[in-house]
């Protein structure tokens, strides 16, 4: 919901995959700046001041109730244009993973074992 695509009146299959393959570069992109940001925030810096990936990088920042405050689309979209504005860029973006998250207690979860996944 980001980029907004249910307002677009695109009807041809070809300008959609278009539209839609600079919405996916977009977003990548704005990740990376979020990512960047959430990076120097948990560590206390300026975002400008972070210039490689950290080498282990702690939880995102969170409130007390561990969601986060804004998202990283969000913080990335909004470093993005602060930096449009003065025509500055970073040259360093990262995008970082979060934890894959545990199972909830109660849930059965079968895992298909077979030789090519067991190599």
């Amino acid at each position: 919901m980001g980029w907004q695509w249910q307002k677009a009146k695109r009807t041809d299959p070809d300008r959609v995959a278009r539209h839609w393959l600079i919405l996916a570069v977009a977003s990548a992109w704005v990740l990376a700046h979020g990512t960047r940001v959430e990076d120097a925030i948990a560590r206390g810096r300026l975002p400008a001041h972070l210039h490689a990936p950290p080498a282990c990088p702690p939880l995102a920042h969170r409130s007390p109730s561990g969601t986060r405050c804004l998202s990283v689309f969000l913080l990335g979209l909004h470093a993005a244009q602060e930096q449009f504005h003065r025509t500055r860029r970073w040259r360093c973006l990262w995008l970082a993973p979060e934890p894959w998250p545990h199972d909830p207690p109660g849930l059965t979860v079968t895992r298909l074992h077979t030789a090519e996944t067991a190599a």
